[in-house]
């Protein structure tokens, strides 16, 4: 959908105004029944369609996790209809402001957990757990002895974190408790954690809490909230995000360095020219370190099989050379 544009009255010429497209993410765990599913199910699909509301709403017996985009209207349409849906006044929301969409479409899934962690029982009560502001997590990590925990995949770690933080390593996030147990984190020590928006925070804690650590602090609303309040404070890089903005910098923009990896989907900056079509793109330093020079999997293939077939023919020409 393109975006809206408007006309200012009293002028002699049409001179469009663009507006701008919001982003707003979001998550609330609360037990939903199928009817209260279905319910919202419903409801989001004729507004999105009423509104031209893009992006992707994960929901399950847990809660709803979502990140949606569109004009003003078609964010504050969705902001109110799942305050009334889920029948709550405080959800929280973060937002920032793109030039563009940053989805194709609007997607609604449904699943057992809303972040997986492959554990659809455990499932957080936010109220009870130390949720600490931009501002007092701006001071807390920088005490002496504070232990910062990224709780995010290594692909996201690998483009931004906050400074001095635990890289567990893991590849997606059904993995930290394997990750965790093997750090060799201390069970007393005053813990600081965060991920991108909240989420994945919310049920490590949890975990972490039935595993004995005692000390557990989370940044409320992630490192999007952070930024937000200190662009140029302890977060060092750029945030990744799971839409077609890649990352977004400091002052929540999306990014100028990255794109998505056409072979693995991960951010990417590391420039090749094509083997196949010479074509310039960028790829991630994985794929590249792995001897990828495609700018897509449809190259990737055919150099794979001029290469099978150039060598599949080496023994002929060998042969009509000698000849």
């Amino acid at each position: 959908m393109a975006a809206t544009v408007r006309y200012k009255r009293g002028m002699t010429t049409a001179t469009p105004q663009i507006e701008p497209i919001l982003i707003s993410s979001f998550y609330r765990f609360t037990p939903l029944s199928e009817a209260a599913l279905e319910r919202g199910l419903q409801q989001l699909e004729t507004m999105a369609t009423n509104t031209g509301l893009r992006g992707l709403i994960l929901m399950g017996p847990e809660g709803i996790n979502a990140t949606v985009s569109g004009t003003a209207l078609a964010i504050e349409a969705c902001k109110s209809l799942v305050a009334d849906w889920l029948t709550i006044g405080d959800l929280v929301f973060k937002d920032s402001v793109g030039a563009k969409h940053p989805f194709q479409i609007f997607r609604i899934k449904i699943r057992d957990e809303i972040v997986t962690l492959g554990r659809p029982g455990l499932v957080p009560d936010s109220r009870q757990n130390q949720h600490l502001s931009p501002e007092r997590w701006h001071k807390a990590i920088q005490q002496p002895g504070a232990v910062i925990l990224d709780t995010r995949n290594r692909y996201e770690v690998e483009i931004g974190k906050f400074k001095s933080a635990i890289d567990l390593g893991i590849d997606e996030f059904s993995e930290f408790p394997e990750k965790l147990a093997a750090s060799g984190l201390s069970k007393d020590a005053p813990v600081y954690m965060y991920c991108t928006g909240g989420i994945r925070c919310e049920k490590a804690m949890v975990h972490m809490q039935e595993q004995g650590y005692t000390n557990l602090n989370q940044l409320d609303g992630g490192i999007l909230s952070y930024l937000k309040e200190f662009p140029e404070g302890e977060f060092a890089g750029e945030c990744f995000v799971f839409d077609y903005r890649v990352a977004v910098d400091a002052r929540l923009a999306p990014t100028r360095q990255y794109r998505l990896c056409p072979h693995c989907g991960q951010p990417a900056k590391t420039p090749v020219s094509c083997i196949q079509c010479g074509r310039a793109e960028q790829i991630c330093s994985t794929c590249h370190t792995q001897g990828q020079r495609a700018c897509s999997k449809n190259c990737a293939h055919h150099a794979s099989i001029g290469s099978s077939s150039s060598k599949a023919h080496l023994p002929e020409l060998r042969k009509r050379n000698r000849g």
